[in-house]
């Protein structure tokens, strides 16, 4: 679960409890599900950071097992990004920046 205030919520799926907390700098706009891999996977997290006010937008990995943040990469304000984790790479692709290839933190 994510938030306009930055904070992102793991709900332990067979009881619905916190499994764990997370805060990141900017209004959660979007999570995707957990890329399978080691330790829970990684999660993709689109963030604006008032992006209809001229502030940046993003895209940041966290690790499925704790919520920590594994990297973060900005995008400009009025720029939406696709991601796909896709054998070790994390692909990114947005209109200014093109297809951006990092590895994944579970490789």
């Amino acid at each position: 679960l994510g938030s306009a205030d930055g904070s992102i919520v793991c709900l332990d799926a067979r009881t619905g409890q916190p499994a764990w907390k997370a805060t990141v700098e900017g209004a959660v706009t979007a999570i995707s599900r957990p890329e399978d891999g080691e330790d829970g996977g990684t999660i993709i997290v689109h963030l604006d950071r008032g992006g209809d006010r001229g502030g940046d937008r993003a895209i940041a990995a966290l690790a499925g097992a704790a919520g920590k943040i594994l990297w973060e990469l900005k995008t400009s304000p009025q720029e939406t990004a696709s991601v796909r984790i896709e054998k070790g790479r994390v692909l990114i692709s947005t209109p200014r920046q093109g297809l951006v290839a990092l590895k994944s933190p579970d490789a």
